[in-house]
Protein backbone atom coordinates (compact mmCIF):
# COMPACT_ATOMS: atom_id res chain seq x y z
CA UNK A 1 0.00 0.00 0.00
CA UNK A 2 2.76 2.12 0.99
CA UNK A 3 4.61 1.63 -2.64
CA UNK A 4 1.48 2.22 -4.05
CA UNK A 5 0.43 5.43 -2.82
CA UNK A 6 3.86 6.77 -3.77
CA UNK A 7 3.61 5.37 -7.50
CA UNK A 8 -0.31 6.99 -7.66
CA UNK A 9 1.10 9.93 -6.25
CA UNK A 10 4.21 10.14 -9.24
CA UNK A 11 1.37 8.53 -11.85
CA UNK A 12 -0.84 11.58 -11.00
CA UNK A 13 1.41 14.66 -11.40
CA UNK A 14 2.40 13.01 -14.89
CA UNK A 15 -0.95 12.32 -16.31
CA UNK A 16 -3.40 13.65 -13.40
CA UNK A 17 -3.94 17.15 -15.29
CA UNK A 18 -7.08 16.65 -17.15
CA UNK A 19 -8.73 14.55 -14.62
CA UNK A 20 -11.14 15.07 -11.40
CA UNK A 21 -9.42 12.44 -9.14
CA UNK A 22 -8.72 9.07 -8.65
CA UNK A 23 -11.10 6.01 -8.14
CA UNK A 24 -9.35 2.85 -6.73
CA UNK A 25 -10.97 -0.06 -7.69
CA UNK A 26 -9.78 -3.13 -5.76
CA UNK A 27 -10.93 -7.40 -5.15
CA UNK A 28 -9.74 -9.62 -2.40
CA UNK A 29 -5.98 -8.87 -1.62
CA UNK A 30 -6.28 -6.10 -3.45
CA UNK A 31 -9.49 -4.87 -1.81
CA UNK A 32 -7.39 -4.90 1.36
CA UNK A 33 -4.46 -2.81 -0.13
CA UNK A 34 -6.83 -0.04 -1.70
CA UNK A 35 -8.51 0.23 1.78
CA UNK A 36 -4.90 0.80 3.08
CA UNK A 37 -4.08 3.39 0.72
CA UNK A 38 -7.58 5.01 1.33
CA UNK A 39 -7.11 5.09 5.33
CA UNK A 40 -3.68 7.17 4.29
CA UNK A 41 -4.24 8.92 0.65
CA UNK A 42 -1.54 11.53 1.84
CA UNK A 43 -1.84 14.08 -0.99
CA UNK A 44 -3.60 11.79 -3.28
CA UNK A 45 -7.01 13.25 -5.00
CA UNK A 46 -8.58 10.52 -3.88
CA UNK A 47 -12.67 10.87 -4.76
CA UNK A 48 -13.39 7.04 -3.85
CA UNK A 49 -12.57 3.26 -3.60
CA UNK A 50 -14.72 0.12 -4.82
CA UNK A 51 -13.74 -3.10 -2.98
CA UNK A 52 -15.26 -6.64 -3.38
CA UNK A 53 -13.85 -10.04 -2.34
CA UNK A 54 -13.08 -8.67 0.61
CA UNK A 55 -14.48 -9.65 4.21
CA UNK A 56 -13.91 -8.83 8.32
CA UNK A 57 -13.02 -12.10 9.42
CA UNK A 58 -11.08 -15.02 6.97
CA UNK A 59 -12.76 -18.90 7.49
CA UNK A 60 -11.41 -20.66 10.25
CA UNK A 61 -7.91 -22.45 9.96
CA UNK A 62 -7.09 -20.24 6.73
CA UNK A 63 -4.04 -18.92 8.38
CA UNK A 64 -2.82 -22.04 9.58
CA UNK A 65 -2.80 -23.61 6.17
CA UNK A 66 -0.55 -21.11 4.65
CA UNK A 67 1.66 -20.82 7.54
CA UNK A 68 2.14 -25.01 7.48
CA UNK A 69 3.26 -24.39 3.95
CA UNK A 70 7.13 -24.64 3.33
CA UNK A 71 9.01 -21.42 3.36
CA UNK A 72 8.74 -20.36 -0.18
CA UNK A 73 8.17 -16.91 -1.82
CA UNK A 74 5.64 -17.57 -4.25
CA UNK A 75 2.16 -20.20 -3.61
CA UNK A 76 0.37 -21.85 -6.99
CA UNK A 77 -2.50 -23.29 -5.88
CA UNK A 78 -3.92 -26.23 -8.16
CA UNK A 79 -6.90 -24.94 -10.36
CA UNK A 80 -8.90 -27.77 -9.23
CA UNK A 81 -8.63 -26.73 -6.05
CA UNK A 82 -8.72 -23.21 -6.39
CA UNK A 83 -11.71 -23.74 -8.35
CA UNK A 84 -13.86 -24.91 -5.30
CA UNK A 85 -13.01 -21.91 -3.16
CA UNK A 86 -13.47 -19.02 -5.72
CA UNK A 87 -16.83 -20.15 -7.69
CA UNK A 88 -19.97 -20.06 -6.23
CA UNK A 89 -22.77 -22.65 -7.00
CA UNK A 90 -23.29 -23.81 -10.77
CA UNK A 91 -26.31 -21.66 -12.91
CA UNK A 92 -24.16 -18.57 -11.58
CA UNK A 93 -21.78 -18.73 -13.95
CA UNK A 94 -20.84 -19.21 -18.03
CA UNK A 95 -20.18 -23.00 -19.08
CA UNK A 96 -16.93 -21.95 -20.16
CA UNK A 97 -16.21 -21.02 -16.67
CA UNK A 98 -14.52 -22.12 -14.29
CA UNK A 99 -11.41 -23.35 -17.01
CA UNK A 100 -11.94 -20.22 -19.06
CA UNK A 101 -10.80 -17.75 -15.61
CA UNK A 102 -7.63 -20.08 -15.36
CA UNK A 103 -5.98 -17.59 -18.36
CA UNK A 104 -6.24 -15.28 -14.85
CA UNK A 105 -4.25 -17.86 -12.62
CA UNK A 106 -1.11 -16.75 -10.95
CA UNK A 107 0.97 -17.69 -8.01
CA UNK A 108 0.93 -15.64 -4.86
CA UNK A 109 2.92 -14.06 -2.36
CA UNK A 110 2.86 -16.45 0.98
CA UNK A 111 3.66 -12.90 2.94
CA UNK A 112 0.40 -12.08 1.36
CA UNK A 113 -1.78 -14.89 2.05
CA UNK A 114 -0.45 -14.23 5.41
CA UNK A 115 -1.39 -11.34 6.21
CA UNK A 116 -4.62 -11.48 4.38
CA UNK A 117 -5.61 -14.21 6.74
CA UNK A 118 -3.83 -13.16 9.52
CA UNK A 119 -3.59 -9.61 10.35
CA UNK A 120 -6.67 -8.14 8.45
CA UNK A 121 -9.06 -8.77 10.97
CA UNK A 122 -7.30 -7.59 13.59
CA UNK A 123 -6.84 -4.03 11.48
CA UNK A 124 -9.68 -4.17 9.01
CA UNK A 125 -11.65 -1.58 11.71
CA UNK A 126 -9.55 0.78 12.07
CA UNK A 127 -8.15 0.84 8.39
CA UNK A 128 -12.14 0.79 7.06
CA UNK A 129 -12.79 3.36 9.93
CA UNK A 130 -10.17 5.46 8.46
CA UNK A 131 -11.65 6.08 5.06
CA UNK A 132 -13.36 9.44 4.44
CA UNK A 133 -14.05 8.70 0.79
CA UNK A 134 -17.11 6.91 -0.81
CA UNK A 135 -17.56 3.34 -0.79
CA UNK A 136 -18.73 0.88 -3.32
CA UNK A 137 -18.17 -2.76 -1.62
CA UNK A 138 -19.78 -6.54 -3.00
CA UNK A 139 -19.33 -9.36 -1.24
CA UNK A 140 -20.57 -12.59 -2.85
CA UNK A 141 -23.03 -14.81 -1.76
CA UNK A 142 -20.89 -17.65 -1.84
CA UNK A 143 -17.28 -16.18 -1.17
CA UNK A 144 -15.49 -19.27 0.57
CA UNK A 145 -12.34 -17.18 1.78
CA UNK A 146 -14.50 -15.34 4.02
CA UNK A 147 -17.36 -15.54 6.97
CA UNK A 148 -19.97 -14.36 4.83
CA UNK A 149 -23.66 -13.10 5.90
CA UNK A 150 -25.87 -10.48 5.41
CA UNK A 151 -25.18 -9.46 8.85
CA UNK A 152 -21.08 -9.45 7.83
CA UNK A 153 -21.57 -7.27 4.87
CA UNK A 154 -23.53 -4.93 7.34
CA UNK A 155 -21.13 -4.69 9.88
CA UNK A 156 -18.41 -4.07 7.10
CA UNK A 157 -20.66 -0.95 5.53
CA UNK A 158 -21.27 0.07 9.54
CA UNK A 159 -17.17 -0.04 10.13
CA UNK A 160 -16.96 2.65 7.42
CA UNK A 161 -18.03 5.36 9.41
CA UNK A 162 -16.38 7.92 8.68
CA UNK A 163 -17.06 7.43 4.62
CA UNK A 164 -19.88 10.07 3.29
CA UNK A 165 -21.85 7.52 1.11
CA UNK A 166 -21.26 3.31 1.78
CA UNK A 167 -22.77 1.13 -0.76
CA UNK A 168 -22.33 -2.08 0.75
CA UNK A 169 -24.24 -4.85 -0.27
CA UNK A 170 -24.24 -9.11 -0.45
CA UNK A 171 -24.50 -10.83 -4.20
CA UNK A 172 -26.61 -13.17 -4.63
CA UNK A 173 -25.41 -16.32 -6.36
CA UNK A 174 -21.42 -15.47 -6.24
CA UNK A 175 -18.44 -16.85 -5.75
CA UNK A 176 -15.57 -15.25 -4.63
CA UNK A 177 -14.37 -14.53 -8.22
CA UNK A 178 -17.16 -12.08 -8.72
CA UNK A 179 -15.86 -11.24 -11.81
CA UNK A 180 -16.01 -14.43 -13.37
CA UNK A 181 -19.64 -15.23 -12.74
CA UNK A 182 -22.76 -14.11 -15.14
CA UNK A 183 -22.87 -10.93 -12.70
CA UNK A 184 -19.59 -9.71 -13.49
CA UNK A 185 -20.47 -7.29 -16.06
CA UNK A 186 -23.18 -5.56 -14.11
CA UNK A 187 -19.94 -5.20 -11.49
CA UNK A 188 -18.18 -3.66 -14.22
CA UNK A 189 -20.50 -1.25 -15.00
CA UNK A 190 -21.32 -0.69 -11.30
CA UNK A 191 -17.94 0.32 -10.39
CA UNK A 192 -17.86 2.58 -13.44
CA UNK A 193 -20.88 4.32 -12.70
CA UNK A 194 -19.94 4.77 -9.27
CA UNK A 195 -16.27 6.36 -10.32
CA UNK A 196 -18.14 8.41 -12.38
CA UNK A 197 -20.29 9.61 -10.02
CA UNK A 198 -17.48 10.62 -7.67
CA UNK A 199 -15.86 12.69 -10.65
CA UNK A 200 -18.88 15.05 -10.73
CA UNK A 201 -18.76 14.95 -6.58
CA UNK A 202 -22.42 13.30 -6.17
CA UNK A 203 -21.31 11.24 -3.19
CA UNK A 204 -19.84 14.78 -1.13
CA UNK A 205 -21.83 15.32 1.78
Amino acid sequence: AAFLTGALAAIWQEYGTDCAGIVLIGHSIGAAIVATIASAPGNLPLHGVALSGLGLTTTPGDFERWQALPDIPLVAVPPEIKDQVMFGPEGGYDADMPKAGHIADAPAPKAELLAITGAWSLVAGEVLGAITVPVHYRQGEFDRLWIVSQDEVSGFGAALGASPMVDARLVPGTGHCIDHHRFGPALHLQQLGFALACSVGAYVA
